[in-house]
């Protein structure tokens, strides 16, 4: 089941979503549910939400909120909340985004909510690229394990944001940087590389790190 497909040859300079977009389904393992489908050969450079992407799978297949198979997704802002869920569960059966055919670099960034607004959430893993990716999280919650790839990344937390979850990176120069109260709760693999760890105002990191014979705390 999917949501919204954007075929091969489609060009949409940006998705902006503020209703909601979501797909449920069910099956056996190669079953895969889809809130928004991006072809290979179509073309769009944004998605910006404030309101639902969601996707959820009943059965023993996969989730997957957003996924990109054409490579030209380079910003996912969110303030709202995307998630994906999976029953069957282990692995990265349920996928929030799929960006790993993007190999120039994307950005994925989660805003501060207004004032008496809902804080904006993720849910589900988020799989990047070999590009220099981000990961901007100023507000809000993040469910998830991320998995980036070999570039030099950069995850970054602030205000009163929350990860909780496992974080991947590859071989590249990683950053990871937290600020205001914010948190992780979960495990970092650096990867092995010349990677750099910043806790700054009262944040806190509970978990384990490893990789991390090159990192600069």
């Amino acid at each position: 089941a999917t949501a919204l497909r954007l075929g091969a040859g489609a060009v949409v300079p940006e998705l902006r979503s503020a209703g909601i977009v979501s797909a449920s389904g069910g099956g056996g393992t190669n079953s895969l549910t889809q809130a928004v489908s991006i072809d290979s050969g179509a073309e769009i450079s944004s998605i910006r939400n404030s309101g639902k992407i969601s996707a959820s799978n009943s059965g023993q297949g996969m989730a997957a909120a957003i996924s990109d198979k054409s490579g030209t997704l380079t910003l996912v802002e969110n303030g709202g909340t995307i998630s994906a869920t999976a029953a069957a569960g282990g692995g990265d059966r349920a996928i929030a985004m799929d960006l790993r055919q993007n190999a120039g670099g994307a950005t994925v960034r989660q805003t501060a909510a207004a004032q008496g607004a809902p804080a904006p959430s993720i849910t589900g893993s988020l799989l990047f690229g070999s590009g220099n990716d981000v990961f901007d999280v100023a507000d809000g919650t993040i469910t998830g394990t991320t998995r980036f790839g070999a570039g030099a990344t950069r995850l970054s937390l602030a205000g009163d944001a929350r990860y909780t979850g496992d974080v991947h990176f590859g071989a590249g120069a990683d950053t990871v940087t937290l600020g205001g109260t914010s948190a992780i709760d979960g495990n970092i693999d650096f990867g092995g590389g010349a990677d750099s760890f910043t806790l700054g105002g009262t944040s806190r990191f509970v978990g384990a790190l490893s990789g991390a014979q090159g990192l600069a705390v």
